[in-house]
């Protein structure tokens, strides 16, 4: 083993809680995005209703979420890229190593056993050592930090719990709105209606009146009466209320009717 290599663990170790912490910084970024944005999609589609816009807006608006937290994400991590060389210039100037101790140790301790005079080779064991015993005293997790998580975390924890809190008290249209993410521009089929008839079949004397009640289960449309007299022109007639459905009469009846 190379005299440097404990110094170059402890080092990359170092470098290592310096990417977690930016990965962790890119994510509350995006992630203070993404998720008032989608909170903010599912309030526009309870607000407007299980409808052809709602189809299109909700996940339009999630689309622009999340292309907008990932966009901040990258651009944070662009920013703030730490190749070791770069972490190792970055720590010493954090920790205040104005003589480069740890890039200085990792260059000799490299080359420290080729050295062909013996007090080069003492010098340069030394330095190593001083910048392994460096190295151990630098608090890395305090000095990774690149921005504040509070401020993004709070963004997307409060837009999570509203999330929550839409789904616990608005159930069906929550997910009825959240169907659209995974659906988009599917809007929800109306339900058909059923319609009862009376009487059906039925056979009267020439001249009589026959009277026609329907009763409508669901959504249906204007309560109009088609019917037509000897094969001739559908003709409509409006129904008037009753009961829970609409009737109509058919007067003085001359021929067969439908």
């Amino acid at each position: 083993m190379e005299l440097h290599e404990p110094l170059l663990r402890t080092l990359r170790r170092a470098h290592g809680v310096f990417l977690r912490r930016r990965t962790l910084e890119a994510a509350s970024l995006g992630l203070s995005v993404l998720l008032p944005a989608l909170l903010g999609a599912l309030v526009l589609g309870l607000l407007l209703g299980p409808g052809r816009l709602s189809a299109w807006l909700v996940p339009l608006v999630a689309a622009a979420g999340i292309v907008g937290g990932v966009v901040r994400a990258l651009r944070f991590a662009l920013a703030h890229r730490l190749p070791f060389g770069a972490f190792l210039l970055s720590i010493e100037e954090k920790a205040g190593l104005a003589r480069n101790e740890l890039f200085n140790a990792l260059q000799l301790g490299r080359s420290a056993d080729s050295l062909p005079d013996p007090l080069a080779r003492e010098i340069a064991h030394e330095v190593l050592r001083s910048g392994a015993r460096t190295a151990a005293t630098i608090p890395y997790g305090a000095l990774a930090r690149a921005r504040p998580l509070k401020a993004p975390l709070l963004q997307a924890s409060l837009a999570a719990a509203c999330v929550a809190v839409l789904a616990a008290l608005a159930p069906a249209g929550f997910v009825s709105t959240a169907r659209f993410l995974a659906y988009p521009g599917r809007a929800p089929e109306r339900p058909g209606a059923l319609i009862t008839v009376d009487p059906g079949d039925t056979v009267a004397e020439r001249g009589s009146s026959v009277g026609v009640r329907a009763r409508v289960t669901g959504v249906a449309g204007d309560p109009i009466l088609f019917h037509r007299a000897g094969g001739g022109p559908w003709e409509r007639m409006m129904m008037a209320p009753e009961g829970d459905g609409f009737s109509a009469t058919l007067a003085d009846l001359q021929a067969e009717t439908e």
